[in-house]
């Protein structure tokens, strides 16, 4: 292209008001440079736009020819310009959760995200961590909030919150033998989660088996009121069921 919008800028303010340095004001330029982008201007395309009288500038009849659609050009550079800005800022944001984070966190900062920007658009897809992993790597998801841990070449993993596990079970009951042996008993725990009902340090002793799996906790608080099950517990949990 052998012109610049700012050179399209010069040569209609100078047609509007015939005066270079009037236009140079309205443009927030110095006139040498207002000058100087009009002379580029008519030089690079080897043609004339202007009569001249002095410091009086006049359209020609070519000049008058190409005014209006310099101006639909710039109208239109304008409103590009515009709408890029405003799908930066904006945007459709696609958003990967495991089932607990949908559940209690989710919601919640994105309602705040939408407070922010609320011309926005939000995805939220509520799944395992294996599965918002590979949406993210395939670029189906913006950005994963996830509870297990990920180990993946692709991606960039921060941690980004802190968690407890706790046991949730009906009362009452003895939890820990004083015998320090393995607790038994049926315990549930959501498919592909990353609960695992490993040994934790604190309890060595402790071996539950994860006889069933379910992914509402709406069951898993079912399934313990009726003495089905215990279960692993993020502390996030809690705050959306109360046992």
């Amino acid at each position: 292209m052998r012109y610049s919008f700012r050179q399209l800028e010069v040569f209609l303010a100078a047609a509007r008001s015939e005066s270079l340095s009037r236009a140079a004001e309205r443009l927030a330029m110095s006139q040498s440079a207002a000058s100087g982008a009009l002379r580029d201007l008519e030089q690079h395309l080897d043609i004339r736009l202007f009569d001249r009288a002095g410091k009086r500038l006049k359209p020609n009849e070519l000049g008058r020819a190409l005014q209006p659609h310099a101006e639909a050009l710039l109208q239109q550079a304008t409103a590009l310009e515009r709408s890029f800005d405003q799908r930066a800022a904006i945007g459709r944001l696609k958003v990967g959760a495991t089932l607990t984070i949908g559940n209690s966190l989710a919601v919640e900062l994105l309602a705040q995200y939408l407070g922010l920007y609320p011309e926005a658009r939000v995805d939220l897809e509520v799944a395992n961590t294996a599965r918002i992993a590979a949406q993210v790597a395939n670029f189906e998801l913006d950005l994963g909030l996830i509870e297990g841990e990920l180990a993946s070449p692709d991606l960039d993993v921060t941690p980004w919150r802190e968690d407890e596990l706790v046991v949730c079970c009906a009362l009452p009951a003895t939890l820990w033998p004083a015998s320090g042996r393995s607790v038994t008993g049926n315990w549930w725990r959501p498919a592909g989660s990353c609960v695992n009902p490993a040994p934790a340090p604190a309890r060595p002793s402790i071996a539950p088996c994860a006889a069933c799996s379910a992914n509402w906790t709406s069951a898993w608080s079912c399934a313990t009121r009726r003495r089905y099950s215990g279960r692993w517990l993020r502390g996030s949990d809690l705050d959306a069921c109360r046992v």
